[in-house]
């Protein structure tokens, strides 16, 4: 689990709902009902989780670059380019390459 986010008060925020949920998710009904919470979440609460779901356990960050796929399909062209520009710049300042490389991941699913 990558440990050097950026220090953003975003990124500092582990409790909100959703990252609860994706800590917690353990069963594929958890599981599920995190997914659903990321598709149904407003873009903006998704800028302040970002930094955080990168964070999450191995098995539960690999769900997160498809949900917000999903997420973002269904979002209006200005907010999908903010996202990306937001993804991008929290890709760029990681230091490390296993932080970068979730951000990639997520680049790749939103592009």
């Amino acid at each position: 689990m990558p440990q050097d986010d950026p220090e953003t008060p975003a990124a500092l925020d582990q409790n909100s709902t959703l990252l609860r949920s994706g800590r917690d998710a353990l069963t594929f009904d958890d599981m599920g009902r995190f997914v659903r919470q990321i598709e149904t979440r407003s873009v903006e609460r998704l800028f302040f989780d970002l930094p955080a779901l990168v964070r999450l356990p191995d098995a539960t960050f690999g769900l997160v670059p498809s949900a917000l796929r999903r997420r973002l399909a269904g979002a209006t062209p200005e907010e999908r380019r903010l996202f990306k520009d937001m993804v991008n710049t929290l890709h760029n300042s990681a230091k490390s390459e296993e932080t970068r490389e979730r951000f990639q991941r997520i680049l790749a699913k939103i592009d």
